[in-house]
C-alpha cells in the first residue's frame, strides 16, 4: 500500500511540475540517443562496410560517445540543481505534514527511476530510430554504397543503458544527501533563498581579466602549429576558469555600478531588473559563465570541424598538387645521373598526360636560427617550446630544373640562391647549412612552381632554396649514422592524366609495379635507397575518412553543447521567474503598470542574456589563430574559408540565440505575469 501512495506522489510530483521535467526529460533523452547512435556507428557491421579508414573511425566514433557520457553527467548534475530547487518547497511539506526523510527518499528513488526510464529509453529508441540515417549520412559522405537493412546494436544499447543508468543514480544520490542535511523549513524557503555576492571581487576580476589576456596572447603568439598542440589546451583551461571569474565577479562589480547610477537605477525600466540580478548574482554570474564557455564550444567546434571538412578538396590538391607522384630516394646525389633521370622517366610511357614534371630536390626538416639551419638530433628537439617556433621545412633545387620548368633565365654565382618561404617562415637575407654553406639571398621569389607533394611534413613553414649547383651544395648534406640520413635526395616525378583521380589510381599502381621491379630492384647497388609512387585519390580517401570522422564528432558534440545551452537558459529564466514573481507583484500593486513590467523584464534578459553571446564570439575571434594553426597540422592551409565559416556558423548562432531569447523570456514573463 504504501509503494503505491510513494508511486502516486512521485508520478504526481512529475506531472505538475512537468514544466520542468519535460526538458529535463528530453535533455537526457537527446544525449542518450547520441551516445547510442555514436556507438552504433563504430560497431564492427558498419565499419566492416568501409573499404578504408575503419581504424580511424573506429577510435573517434567511440571517443564522441565517451566524451558525450561524460559531458552529460556535468550537464544534467547542473540541470538537475535547478529541478531540485524548484522541488525543495514540496519535499519540505512532505516533512512537515508528517513524512520523514527515508520516507521522502523512497518518493525521490521512484521519480529518479520513473524519470531514468522515460529519459533512457526513450532515449534508445530514438537512436534505434535515426541510427539508420546516422549511418545513410555517414556512408554518403565517405562515398560508400548505402544498404537498406535496419540493424539494432545490442552492445551500444548496454553501453547507453548502463552509463546513463549510473549518471542518474548519482543524480539520486547528491539529491539524498542534499535533503538529510536539510531542515524542512529550510527546504520550504529554498527557492526564496538569493546568494550573496561574493566577496574580493576587484581580486578575482583581475585574476580573470589577467588569465583572458594571457590566453589571447598565446593564440595571438603562436606561430609553429607543434607549439598550437602543445598550450592548445592551456589556453582553453585559462579562458574557461577567467570567463567564470569575470561573469561572477565582473557582473556583481556591475550592478554596483549600476546601482551608483542613480539616473539609471531608479528608472522603472531598470530599477526592479537590476535589483533582482544583485540579490542573486553569484548564482546568476556562474550560469551566465556556462552559457558563454558551452556557446564558445559550439561555435569553435563547428567553425573548426565544417571548415576542415568543407576544405577536403582544397587540402587534397595542396597536399597532392598533381594526380600521380613518383620517387626515388639516394645515398648520394652523384647517383642520380641523367642515364637514370631518363630509365625512370620511360616508367611512365605508358600515361597519357595532360602535364607532368620532374626535378631534383634535397630535402629536411630542422632548426634555423639567425639564418643557420640544422637538423642535427642535439637540436632538433620539435616537442621543446622555444624550438617550435624555429622548424622549417628545407627543401633545395637547381637552378637549371628551376629556369626549365618556370621559363625564367635565372643566374646565380657562387655562394647566391633564390628563395621562396611561406608568409609563417622568418626571413633572413643569408642562410648557412649546419654553420658550413653559406648562401647569400640574391631574390626572393613571390611563387614557386607547383611540387608533386609535401615531401616532409604538414603545418611547417616551408623555404624553398635555389642553388647555382645542387650537386656541389648536397655533397655534405647526406650523413650516414646508423642507417639514418639527415637530408634526403630524390629525383621526383608528377603527372597529371586524362584519367579521372579515382581512374588513375590503377594507373598509379601499375606505374608503382614497373619502378619498383625495373629500377629499384636493378639499381639497388647504384645508390638507390628505395622508390614510392603515390597518387592523390589515396590520400583523399584517407582525408575524407579522417575528416568525416571528426565532422560526425564535432557535429554531435555541438549539438550536446547546444541542448545544454538552451536548457540552461530555460531553466534560469524559470528559475528566475518564480524567484521574482512576488517582486513584480508587489511593483503592480504600488502601480507599475504591465506595459513598464514588460519594459523591465526586456531590460534584464537582454542585459544578462545576450552578454554571454558577445563573450563567446569575443572568444572565438581571438580562438581563430590557433585553431588555424592546429588545422594546418591536417593540412588545411585556407584561413580564409576558417575564417568564412567562423563569421557564417557565428551570424546562424545569433539568429538561434535570439529565438531562444524570444522564446524563453516570454516564459519569464507568463510566470512574472501571470492572467487572472
Amino acid at each position: 500500500m504504501k509503494t503505491a501512495v510513494y508511486t502516486r506522489l512521485a508520478l504526481d510530483g512529475i506531472k505538475k511540475n512537468k514544466r520542468l521535467y519535460i526538458p529535463y526529460i528530453a535533455g537526457g533523452a537527446i544525449m542518450s540517443a547520441i551516445t547510442y547512435i555514436m556507438h552504433f556507428l563504430a560497431s564492427d557491421r558498419i565499419l566492416d562496410s568501409i573499404k578504408k579508414g575503419a581504424v580511424t573511425l573506429g577510435s573517434i566514433l567511440p571517443l564522441a560517445g565517451w566524451i558525450i557520457s561524460v559531458f552529460s553527467v556535468i550537464f544534467l548534475f547542473y540541470t538537475n540543481s535547478f529541478i531540485i530547487k524548484r522541488r525543495s518547497r514540496e519535499l519540505g511539506l512532505y516533512n512537515v505534514l508528517g513524512m520523514d526523510k527515508k520516507n521522502i527518499a523512497k518518493v525521490m528513488a521512484i521519480e529518479s527511476i520513473a524519470v531514468a526510464v522515460m529519459s533512457t529509453g526513450s532515449g534508445i529508441i530514438l537512436g534505434i530510430s535515426v541510427s539508420k540515417l546516422a549511418e545513410a549520412a555517414l556512408l554518403k559522405a565517405l562515398d560508400e554504397k548505402i544498404g537498406f537493412a535496419v540493424y539494432v546494436h545490442l552492445p551500444a544499447i548496454g553501453i547507453t543503458a548502463a552509463v546513463f543508468a549510473g549518471i542518474y543514480l548519482l543524480l539520486l544520490v547528491n539529491a539524498l544527501v542534499r535533503v538529510a542535511l536539510s531542515k524542512p523549513a529550510s527546504l520550504i524557503m529554498s527557492d526564496k533563498t538569493g546568494e550573496k555576492p561574493p566577496k574580493g571581487n576587484g581580486v578575482l576580476a583581475l585574476i580573470g581579466l589577467g588569465l583572458l589576456i594571457g590566453a589571447y596572447a598565446i593564440s595571438l603568439s603562436i606561430k609553429a602549429p607543434l607549439n598550437a598542440l602543445m598550450l592548445f589546451f592551456v589556453a582553453v583551461v585559462m579562458v574557461i576558469v577567467a570567463t567564470y571569474l569575470l561573469f561572477i565577479s565582473g557582473s556583481v562589480t556591475l550592478c554596483r555600478l549600476l546601482r551608483k547610477n542613480k539616473n539609471y537605477y531608479y528608472n522603472p525600466k531598470h530599477f526592479v531588473s537590476v535589483s533582482s540580478m544583485s540579490y542573486r548574482m553569484k548564482r546568476n554570474g556562474a550560469g551566465l559563465a556556462s552559457i558563454c564557455i558551452l556557446c564558445t564550444m559550439v561555435l569553435v567546434t563547428v567553425s573548426a570541424t565544417g571548415s576542415l571538412y568543407a576544405g577536403l578538396e582544397d587540402t587534397v590538391k595542396s597536399a597532392f598538387p598533381y594526380q600521380l607522384c613518383a620517387d626515388a630516394q639516394f645515398n648520394s646525389y652523384s647517383d642520380i645521373t641523367d642515364e637514370f633521370r631518363k630509365e625512370f622517366i620511360e616508367q611512365a610511357d605508358f600515361l597519357e598526360c595532360e602535364d607532368s614534371i620532374y626535378y631534383d630536390c634535397a630535402a629536411s626538416t630542422g632548426i634555423i636560427r639567425n639564418g643557420d639551419f640544422s637538423d642535427s638530433d642535439e637540436e632538433l628537439v620539435i616537442y621543446e617550446t622555444d624550438s617550435a617556433d624555429d622548424i622549417i621545412e628545407l627543401q633545395l633545387f637547381s637552378l637549371s630544373d628551376y629556369n626549365r620548368i618556370t621559363g625564367e633565365n635565372e643566374t646565380l654565382a657562387d655562394g647566391e640562391c633564390l628563395v621562396y618561404s611561406d608568409k609563417e617562415a622568418k626571413k633572413f637575407d643569408t642562410f648557412s647549412i649546419r654553420g658550413k654553406k653559406k648562401l647569400t639571398v640574391k631574390k626572393r621569389l613571390s611563387g614557386f612552381f607547383k611540387l608533386t607533394g609535401n615531401v616532409l611534413s604538414s603545418g611547417t613553414p616551408r623555404v624553398y632554396l635555389v642553388v647555382s649547383d645542387l650537386e656541389k651544395y648536397a655533397a655534405e648534406l647526406v650523413e650516414v649514422d646508423n642507417g639514418l640520413y639527415d637530408f634526403m635526395l630524390l629525383f621526383r616525378c608528377g603527372y597529371d592524366t586524362v584519367l579521372s583521380d579515382k581512374d588513375s589510381m590503377d594507373a598509379g599502381r601499375e606505374l608503382n609495379g614497373k619502378i619498383f621491379s625495373n629500377i629499384e630492384m636493378n639499381h639497388e647497388k647504384n645508390g638507390v635507397v628505395n622508390t614510392d609512387v603515390a597518387w592523390r585519390q589515396d590520400f583523399r580517401e584517407e582525408c575524407t575518412e579522417l575528416y568525416t570522422g571528426i565532422f560526425f564528432m564535432g557535429i554531435t558534440l555541438s549539438v550536446v553543447f547546444l541542448i545544454a545551452a538552451v536548457l540552461i537558459i530555460y531553466y534560469k529564466q524559470i528559475t528566475e521567474g518564480h524567484e521574482d514573481a512576488s517582486r513584480f507583484d508587489i511593483m503592480r500593486k504600488v502601480g507599475m503598470t504591465k506595459k513598464e513590467i514588460k519594459r523591465s523584464i526586456n531590460s534584464q534578459v537582454l542585459t544578462v542574456f545576450f552578454a554571454p553571446l558577445v563573450t563567446a564570439g569575443v572568444h572565438m575571434a581571438f580562438a581563430m589563430p590557433i585553431i588555424s594553426k592546429l588545422l594546418k597540422l591536417m593540412y588545411l592551409e585556407n584561413t580564409a574559408l576558417l575564417i568564412a565559416t567562423a563569421v557564417g556558423i557565428f551570424a546562424v548562432f545569433a539568429l538561434f540565440y535570439a529565438v531562444v531569447y524570444k522564446i524563453t523570456s516570454h516564459s519569464y514573463y507568463s510566470i512574472v505575469t501571470p492572467e487572472k
